[in-house]
């Protein structure tokens, strides 16, 4: 933000999540007629000068909408007249759709554009005086993140030139790629300097591989099994894409974290060099995948024999997740489920072991959480009786399958409230998620719905409600009930794999048939009207999840687990 002291800015709330209807809704909100649309990254690559030339271009040709040709994708704004913003607004559109660049180039070649209520007008603002077209920016690695930060921390946005910042990001770019480069070794002799470490020693070195930044499931309980290990036993070092949440955690229990914020998925000599340096800095026994997103490390622990352990967290697997997951030496599946998946991918039935994700239910035990101050903390009403689903905003998890069982709820049990926690990940999601707001008025739920993001403190969320909702078509193991059951809190899901053998059915929670919003509803209301039952239910919940879901099984399976395989693979005279 230090680029924009001094400017005028405004910061836009909005309850949507998508490019195009953010800027719908604020044009809408503020009655503004034309937006002049930057991101930091178009103001560090270009000045103010650039800026107003493009809204004087934009105003000169009657433009409805104004790109900049000339300049890298990214390097400049985008001028847009909110009479476009307003037609397209209330369209559903394909993912690849979501922004308007792209829509009004579809537009003006189709017979769509003659039902317009206005003439959509696009003239180009040629930038190539200004800024040579050779010059090449693209946002698509950490590596390029990285740059930018460079980049934003030396111009000055008032006194640069047009392309000072264009000219900035090359030579730091070049100067960054030659610092990469005067470090590589050639691929012959990284491979040649590996030192296989001794197998008769403790502790045996895993490094854990998590290449997105999000901190999602996954990545929770990745963190819950590193901090169970016992170090005597397991020394874990952890390689990651990008710095945030995942590489914070780890750090703060002691693990070795190898990030340089750039990608390691795409299958490049120089991609194989860096892992290799990594490798070769760890030193690790076994490999083990966090998710399906190990392709090049699969093939660095090969051509060295290296142990690779990969995680099936999913019940659904694509073909290229199978083809990963049969490269590696076993697979750990989170539940019976996640097996079959395993199997029908190829996998053999005895390179698949079944270990349940764990809970940190004996940390939790001496904890007050009371569920008064827990609201009071959230927001939440005091009074409301709380129903809360955690998972990802995706049409896989269904939470509009939620909010219509709870609309029906509210005619009978006015209290009711909702509560979603969760964030979207991709353009398919954030229009899910946009619908959904939309949904919610339509339902009449507006005053009866609380959206929450990625929240550090889940416990807090869990103590704070009443029940614990699942509605996923497919779920390998469901962590959100385990932990909220853990707490005393009852659940309900749909019969969709996973939840089926964490909730025994009219015991600690209810099962129901996948698309039955009827049962789904009449369930929930069963346990929100009636206190003793869920108290009930709650009690079993917790015994129950606490002797079959605890972290410290699960890390002691894991232990042996990683020693079995290292000694299989000796007995194989796969160590040199």
């Amino acid at each position: 933000m230090e680029l924009l002291r001094g400017c005028s800015v405004t910061v836009v709330r909005s309850r949507y999540l998508s490019k195009l209807r953010c800027l719908a809704d604020f044009a809408a909100s503020y009655q503004v007629q034309t937006l002049v649309v930057a991101t930091i990254e178009h103001l560090c690559l270009a000045s103010l000068t650039v800026l107003s030339e493009v809204l004087a271009w934009h105003l000169e040709q009657g433009n409805t909408y104004t790109p900049v040709a000339g300049l890298p994708e990214h390097a400049t704004a985008e001028v847009i007249e909110s009479s476009l913003l307003r037609a397209f607004s209330g369209l559903r559109l394909a993912a690849h759709l979501q922004d308007p660049k792209l829509i009004v180039q579809s537009l003006l070649n189709s017979p769509a554009r003659r039902e317009l209520p206005f003439d959509l007008r696009s003239v180009p603002f040629n930038a190539q005086r200004t800024a040579p077209s050779s010059v090449g920016v693209r946002f698509q690695t950490p590596n390029d993140v990285s740059i930018l930060r460079t980049v934003a921390r030396k111009l000055n946005l008032l006194s640069s030139s047009e392309v000072s910042g264009l000219r900035c990001w090359k030579h730091e770019a070049t100067r960054q790629i030659s610092r990469q480069q005067r470090g590589w070794k050639p691929l012959c002799q990284l491979v040649r300097e590996w030192d296989a470490p001794a197998l008769d020693c403790l502790p045996l070195r895993v490094l854990y591989v998590s290449h997105g930044s999000a901190f999602s499931g996954p990545q929770q309980s990745l963190v819950r099994l590193v901090r169970a290990l016992d170090r005597k036993k397991i020394e874990p070092h952890l390689l990651a894409g990008m710095r945030g949440e995942l590489t914070e955690c780890l750090e703060k229990e002691g693990v070795r974290v190898h990030c340089r914020d750039r990608e390691f998925l795409s299958n490049t000599v120089e991609t194989m060099g860096y892992l290799l340096s990594v490798v070769n800095e760890a030193r690790p026994h076994v490999i083990h995948l966090n998710s399906f997103d190990g392709f090049p490390i699969v093939n660095v622990a090969h051509l060295l024999n290296i142990p690779v352990l990969a995680h099936v967290r999913v019940g659904r697997i694509n073909s290229e997740e199978a083809h990963l997951l049969r490269s590696a030496h076993v697979a750990v599946a989170v539940s019976n489920t996640a097996r079959r998946a395993a199997e029908e991918a190829g996998v053999r039935p005895r390179n698949v072991v079944v270990i349940h994700n764990g809970v940190e239910y004996p940390n939790w035990i001496n904890q007050k959480w009371d569920k008064a101050t827990a609201r009071h903390a959230l927001g939440l009403p005091a009074d409301a009786k709380i129903a809360l689903m955690v998972a990802r905003i995706d049409e896989n998890k269904r939470q509009q399958m939620f909010l219509d069982a709870m609309a029906a709820i509210r005619q009978k049990l006015p209290s009711a409230h909702v509560l979603l926690v969760g964030e979207a990940y991709t353009y398919s999601d954030v229009f899910y998620h946009d619908s959904l707001i939309d949904n919610i008025d339509r339902l009449g739920l507006h005053d009866a719905v609380t959206i929450m993001g990625f929240q550090s403190n889940i416990l807090l969320v869990e103590a704070a409600c009443d029940v614990i909702v699942s509605c996923s078509r497919t779920e390998a193991l469901p962590t959100s009930l385990i932990e909220a059951m853990s707490l005393g809190i009852p659940a309900v899901a749909t019969q969709s794999g996973g939840s089926g053998e964490v909730i025994r059915d009219g015991k600690t929670g209810f099962l129901v048939a996948e698309d039955d919003v009827t049962s789904l509803r009449d369930r929930l209301l069963l346990l929100l009207s009636d206190e003793a039952l869920r108290r009930r239910m709650g009690d079993a919940a917790k015994a129950d999840v606490s002797q079959r879901f605890s972290v410290n099984r699960c890390a002691e399976a894991m232990q042996n687990l990683y020693r079995k395989l290292i000694d299989s693979r000796r007995r194989s005279h796969l160590y040199h």
